[in-house]
């Protein structure tokens, strides 16, 4: 078996860890599986060659969107894939039309921000089974789509009952992190200077670091320029995943 995984981009975030794990998961039991992205950006470069799965990367920056469609088409021809999913952006989900027929067409769903309830009527007739990994999206888009079936595919990492809660420190700062895109569509990043803000009324010490890349980081690094300075509020480097204790 072969699987194609076709999304918009890979941006630093969940959505590309999800894409990466997915693809090494399915290497480990011996399907074979390639990435199809429609730009160029790739932070886990080192993370996909390390697992042995191919990007083919389009530069969005020189070629207009048909294109790269056409692009995209022509590398997964070459490839043969008998699965093809559609995992982000509009974009990936369009390809899904245009495969001959016998190719397996799954849609991931992977938050609120191509508001379900519209999208998934819009693409129904080219999918052949949807997959949402949000328990709290199951039921918007089983309303939404009353012809395919939908799969919950629940990710994260489980924590056992039993496990006692860590002792708070009160002299310590308080310790905030966020990783993930920075935008406002399913993340609502900008409010986070309007925190940051509140927290420096109560007078609360913390320690914020945020990790991930998106259309509002030049805005957060702008809002939150003082924070910054004072050492409030950190702004994180990609790390390889081999850099990892």
């Amino acid at each position: 078996m072969k699987v194609a995984i076709v999304a918009l981009g890979l941006p630093l975030g969940g959505s590309t860890t999800f894409i990466l794990y997915l693809a090494a998961g399915l290497k480990s039991i011996g399907v074979e599986v390639e990435i199809f992205s429609f730009t160029s950006a790739n932070p886990f470069a080192a993370e996909f060659s390390s697992a042995g799965v191919r990007v083919h990367a389009c530069n969005e920056r020189q070629d207009i969107y048909e294109d790269r469609l056409q692009q995209v088409y022509r590398a997964m021809r070459i490839f043969e894939p008998g699965v093809v999913m559609a995992v982000l952006g509009v974009e990936s989900f369009e390809i899904l039309q245009y495969l001959p027929p016998g190719v397996l067409r799954i849609g991931v769903i992977l938050d609120l921000s191509i508001k379900p309830h519209l999208f998934v009527p819009r693409y129904a007739g080219t999918m052949d089974h949807i997959v949402v990994i949000a328990d709290y999206l199951v039921a918007e888009v089983v309303r939404a789509t009353r012809s395919r079936p939908v799969t919950y595919l629940r990710l994260g990492i489980p924590v056992p009952n039993g496990i006692a809660p860590k002792d708070p420190n009160p002299d310590a700062p308080l310790r905030l992190i966020y990783y993930g895109r920075l935008e406002d569509d399913s993340k609502g990043v900008s409010m986070f200077p309007k925190i940051a803000a509140a927290l420096k009324r109560r007078k609360v010490r913390y320690q914020w670091t945020i990790h991930g890349t998106g259309p509002r980081e030049d805005y957060l690094r702008r809002a939150l320029a003082a924070e910054v300075e004072e050492g409030s509020v950190r702004f994180s480097s990609p790390v390889p995943a081999e850099g990892l204790p």
